[in-house]
């Protein structure tokens, strides 16, 4: 595998590769982890669509006014891969803020269950 990294000659494209290779890594992980659980003490339980719609719509919206002032998306002298980790990084951004606001509301995050051993 790493012998098919040093065929290119140039610098620039293995540091790139080996980025990618490192990126789908990330992506991989992040796409292992169980979504969270989030829980009210006070609110009734159908309450959680609509709080959970109203903190996405607004995560958005900061994350898009965010990108928007970078110009990311316009920025024709940066690579493919460094596009893909703005967008990556923008995704943790926008569950930051998702949360943040689920938190405002006064949910909280709960631990997924243990799985318990066999044996």
């Amino acid at each position: 595998f790493a012998q098919t990294i040093t065929i290119f000659r140039d610098r620039g494209m293995r540091t790139e590769i080996r980025s990618s290779i490192i990126l789908l890594g990330i992506f991989g992980l992040a796409a292992c982890t169980a979504p969270a659980r989030w829980a009210h003490s006070t609110l009734p339980a159908d309450q959680w669509s609509l709080d959970a719609s109203t903190c996405r719509a607004h995560a958005n919206r900061l994350i898009e006014r965010e990108l928007g002032r970078q110009g990311i998306s316009t920025d024709r002298h940066i690579t493919e891969l460094e596009r893909s980790l703005h967008r990556f990084d923008a995704k943790k951004r926008r569950t930051e803020f998702f949360e943040r606001c689920l938190a405002d509301r006064g949910y909280t995050k709960q631990r997924p269950p243990e799985k318990k051993s066999q044996g």
